[in-house]
């Protein structure tokens, strides 16, 4: 032959079969397998594939190599072929990470957690951020998914807590929170006399202002959560105006002694005016004293003193208690001829004829009784002498 093929054969008599002809070297070589085969145990073998996750390495015309791991970042789902490779995991975009990645997986791009963040599409090993710290007394906000956010003062009605703005808690009924600063969330204090506040509310909720009552009227059953109510002033009270929560009705002023305050109440305070007839300045009032009984009137009453009860005098007479100021009543006087019996301090008595021997020649004074008929001379009797005169005096024969 005029050229010479130098091939790998199974067999030196294989290759001299087929006229081959061989160089003293290459009789003795190792033939070349296929791809995906290996010379092992005097021939060529296939060489098995990797599970799912695996790839094969190092692999030559005389050994198989290893199956390893695919690297983070790289995975093969199937079992293929010994030359099958791992595949590179895509980047997931802008907000996003990588999650349940295994050799075997690609997992899947989910929104990044609360707290983290992720400004764009990167390699698969760049996950999403922790959101950095702000400096004190402020706290970073709309720190999620694409953005990093912003550092930023605490809004109204939030606190500073952990590197975060939390709401401050509300205060019950009749409180409101005090001393709220960015990282505190101060204290609930009663709301002051004159306001309230009748629900929780929020955080920023304050305690409203009582309105004034008008004149004459005062607040009444007014509490941390309650307004309360206006109310006419009681008696023996005033007020002249509509004023702040605090005023209340005044008491009416007493007055100089021996006067009283009349009409104090409601918007007035009243003038002082002399005590009336009839009535006792006492205790700071004119106070009407207490009737005295049948019989009796009440003597020595001034407009400071009470006085007392003394009885009828003889030819007066008071049938009725009446008042501190009904007087005793004069008897009137009987006609010619009659006298008064019976009367006593409560009662006039009835006027009845002069027993015999007595008379009245006229009316007079309730004090003049019928009187007894005069003695005569010796030698001498009365005669005619009746219930209206006294009769004469006449010689006896």
């Amino acid at each position: 032959m005029n050229s010479r093929k130098y091939v790998y054969c199974v067999s030196i008599m294989a290759c001299c079969l087929f006229g081959f002809m061989l160089s003293s070297s290459a009789a003795f070589a190792k033939p070349r397998c296929p791809d995906g085969q290996y010379w092992a145990k005097k021939r060529c073998r296939v060489i098995p594939p990797c599970s799912a996750g695996k790839f094969r390495t190092g692999m030559t015309q005389t050994s198989m190599g290893t199956c390893t791991s695919c690297k983070k970042g790289y995975y093969k789902p199937t079992v293929g072929s010994a030359s099958t490779t791992c595949q590179k995991v895509q980047p997931c975009p802008a907000g996003q990470t990588r999650v349940g990645h295994t050799p075997s997986k690609t997992g899947i791009c989910k929104a990044c957690q609360a707290g983290t963040y992720k400004t764009k599409a990167t390699a698969f090993v760049s996950a999403c951020s922790p959101c950095a710290m702000c400096p004190a007394g402020k706290a970073r906000t709309a720190c999620s998914g694409k953005s990093a956010g912003l550092c930023k003062f605490c809004p109204a009605a939030t606190v500073l807590t952990a590197g975060q703005c939390k709401p401050v808690p509300a205060c019950p009924r009749g409180q409101v929170r005090i001393r709220v600063t960015a990282t505190s969330a101060g204290r609930c204090a009663p709301c002051k006399k004159g306001s309230y506040k009748a629900i929780v509310g929020t955080a920023s909720t304050k305690c409203k202002k009582v309105q004034p009552c008008p004149a004459g009227q005062t607040r009444v059953g007014h509490n941390p959560f309650k307004p309360g109510v206006c109310k006419a002033c009681q008696t023996g009270t005033y007020k002249t105006k509509a004023s702040v929560f605090i005023r209340a009705c005044s008491p009416c002023a007493a007055c100089p002694k021996g006067q009283t305050r009349a009409a104090c109440g409601g918007q007035s305070a009243g003038i002082c005016k002399p005590c009336p007839s009839g009535t006792l300045w006492t205790g700071g009032q004119c106070r009407t004293p207490k009737a005295c009984p049948k019989g009796q009137f009440r003597s020595g009453l001034t407009a400071t003193s009470l006085g007392h009860c003394t009885p009828c005098k003889r030819g007066y007479y008071k049938p009725t208690v009446g008042t501190a100021s009904t007087k005793c009543s004069k008897v009137p006087p009987c006609p010619v001829g009659q006298a008064r019996v019976g009367h006593t301090p409560s009662k006039t008595g009835v006027c009845k004829a002069c027993r015999a021997r007595t008379y009245k020649a006229k009316p007079t004074a309730f004090v003049t009784a019928c009187r007894p008929c005069a003695a005569c001379p010796r030698g001498e009797r009365r005669i005619g002498c009746g219930p209206k005169s006294p009769g004469t005096c006449l010689k006896v024969k």
